[in-house]
């Protein structure tokens, strides 16, 4: 978006044009951004219709993260089944030995030059926030008896 002014001069009126950016302009994304972006789509969407083991349970792509060079795609996976960490493991070394075709597929969806090589983790960010929101409501709860008993002492 841009804001317009004009300049006078002795030749007449300029049309003269400020450009500026404001907080509702979307932001420009590098190219590894847009692509590691499309690649959270495509794996997401691979991996809900076309892997069919049963060991992988519900899995989620939570981000993917590339290279500089965009030789290498880090993929976090999360599994949403609350099997445990054990399972959690499985399911990445099942997804390892699957990155090959994987990565065939990816090719066939995405128009690159190069697919990236795929890397899984485990991404326990979701456990560690259910742990987090767990430990405040305990602390909000252990303030507000802490704030009643108080209040019962200065009444009597």
């Amino acid at each position: 978006m841009a804001v317009a002014g004009c300049l006078s001069s002795a030749a007449g009126t300029i049309p003269v044009f400020f450009p500026y950016q404001t907080p509702f302009m979307p932001r420009e994304f590098s190219r590894s951004q847009r692509v590691a972006d499309q690649m959270h789509r495509e794996l997401a969407s691979i991996l809900q219709t076309e892997m069919k083991d049963a060991r992988l349970g519900f899995l989620t792509v939570n981000a993917v993260e590339l290279g500089p060079d965009m030789a290498c795609a880090k993929v976090y996976v999360t599994s949403l089944g609350g099997e445990g960490a054990a399972a959690s493991k499985e399911a990445v070394a099942i997804l390892e030995k699957a990155a090959r075709s994987l990565r065939a597929k990816l090719s066939s969806r995405m128009r690159m030059r190069v697919v990236p090589r795929l890397r899984f983790s485990f991404d326990d960010s979701l456990d560690r926030a259910d742990h987090i929101s767990r430990l405040l409501k305990r602390a909000v709860a252990e303030d507000a008896a802490a704030v009643g008993e108080r209040s019962d002492e200065e009444q009597s």
